[in-house]
């Protein structure tokens, strides 16, 4: 793997081999490592996300990521659920400076 900081890559769906959303992994210096993930709206509510989310921890356990940070806009209930259904904590609950919306800042250990 070449040695960076920051990876996006796009999701494309098997079936038709069609853009559909976005994965990003931030390494952080802190090993506040961060996951985050993105669908066209025609894509939501279809299990991509879940799908997407453990596929994303599975990837930072192999390299080696201890912690795993993820930021939620807190109207997004199905983000929500993906990253607490993926056994993510919630560390603490904020009003975004820029975007002036409630944020949920999780956080998973992994065990392996």
């Amino acid at each position: 793997m070449v040695d960076n900081n920051f990876w996006i890559y796009g999701i494309i769906n098997k079936s038709d081999n069609e853009f559909i959303g976005t994965v990003a992994v931030v390494k952080d210096p802190n090993n506040d490592d961060e996951i985050g993930y993105h669908f066209l709206e025609n894509y939501w509510s279809l299990g991509y996300g879940f799908e997407i989310c453990k596929g994303l921890i599975s990837d930072c356990q192999k390299i080696g990521m201890k912690k795993i940070i993820a930021y939620v806009v807190g109207e997004n209930k199905a983000s929500v659920k993906i990253v607490e259904n993926n056994n993510f904590k919630i560390l603490k609950r904020f009003i975004s400076d820029d975007l002036q919306v409630m944020i949920f800042n999780y956080q998973k250990r992994n065990t392996n």
